[in-house]
């Protein structure tokens, strides 16, 4: 949370979470991630998720996080869409 929230202070325009190495997530950790998203908002601040596991976007998918977050396979796909949502 803390360096989300310096990537904001700073200036960020784009954060990309690589999900490669979660193997787990709870309510609490979809919870965090819908809270960083609404709070980036007024601040213009992008979140995109990377690599998540198949489980792990199952989890997205059942709490809707996938329809307000962007999932991407690669950081290149990331950047790319975010230059296009720019």
């Amino acid at each position: 949370q803390a360096r989300i929230l310096a990537a904001k202070e700073s200036g960020c325009h784009h954060i990309i979470l690589d999900f490669s190495g979660i193997t787990e997530i709870d309510s609490t950790g979809l919870g965090e991630l819908f809270l960083w998203y609404h709070n980036m908002q007024p601040h213009h601040v992008q979140i995109s998720i990377v690599k998540p596991s198949i489980s792990i976007r199952n989890h997205l998918d059942w709490s809707h996080l996938s329809e307000i977050v962007p999932i991407y396979d690669t950081e290149q796909d990331a950047i790319g869409n975010a230059r296009a949502y720019s």
